[in-house]
């Protein structure tokens, strides 16, 4: 499962978007990893996927006639191959604080969980209130940053 699945509705495209990269990704790291080069937790870009899902939602390419992954791959080739730039070069909207508090808070309770299995006990020492507040103020951090690009 994906945070963005189980806590945001109205996120059925993405989700299957998210989920469908994240299983292409294992598959290329088993493959990756018997060759001696596994990338762990490698960064993803989904902001071809979101445009190509947001342009058939908006009418703007026929969903029927041009699957997403077309769609995809000409949004990406247009960005890269034609102007030049990253699909880091979109602008973006952050959300407001209340989103972000309610993110944080998800990603604080996720990180509790992985972190301590249910008898107590802890799997790599206790999440405690040190780790939170590190990861919180990391979390502003690159809200921060993302706000400047």
């Amino acid at each position: 499962h994906h945070i963005i699945c189980d806590h945001f509705p109205g996120t059925f495209h993405t989700c299957q978007g998210l989920l469908t990269r994240a299983n292409t990704e294992n598959e290329k790291a088993v493959s990756n990893s018997v060759a001696g080069a596994r990338q762990l937790n490698p960064s993803l870009s989904l902001h071809y996927d979101f445009i190509a899902v947001e342009a058939c939602q908006k009418g703007l390419i026929n969903g029927t006639n041009i699957p997403r992954d077309v769609a995809r791959k000409a949004i990406q080739f247009r960005q890269e191959s034609d102007l030049g730039l990253s699909p880091d070069d979109f602008p973006l909207d952050c959300p407001d604080d209340t989103i972000l508090k309610k993110l944080l808070s998800l990603s604080l309770d996720h990180e509790r969980r992985l972190r301590n299995i249910s008898d107590g006990s802890s799997t790599s020492g206790n999440w405690g209130l040190n780790e939170s507040k590190i990861f919180e103020e990391r979390f502003w951090k690159t809200v921060l940053n993302k706000k400047k690009l």
